[in-house]
């Protein structure tokens, strides 16, 4: 003779309320570990971009200012050679 039908409907009873809340518990933590990985990417993606950002307009300046560090040193050769002349004679 097997086991009775109440003893088979208590086990029942016990393993689901046991198994439920474990299996929500653990759908519960992959969905906040994914949302939170979304977040901690988007930050740091922003974050990129923000240093990114600020390397081009580093970059930007210097190439604009090369004109005009250009004509500085022109200017300042021109004058060493004026100056050379006039003190030779």
């Amino acid at each position: 003779m097997g086991p009775s039908r109440l003893r088979k409907k208590f086990v029942r009873v016990f393993l689901l309320a046991g198994l439920v809340p474990l299996i929500l518990m653990g759908a519960v933590s992959a969905y906040l570990v994914n949302l939170t990985h979304r977040i901690d990417v988007t930050a740091l993606e922003n974050n990129l971009a923000s240093q990114v950002s600020g390397e081009i307009k580093k970059i930007s300046v210097t190439i604009v200012d090369i004109p005009a560090l250009e004509a500085r040193c022109v200017n300042r050769l021109k004058a060493i050679t004026l100056n050379k002349h006039t003190s030779a004679c």
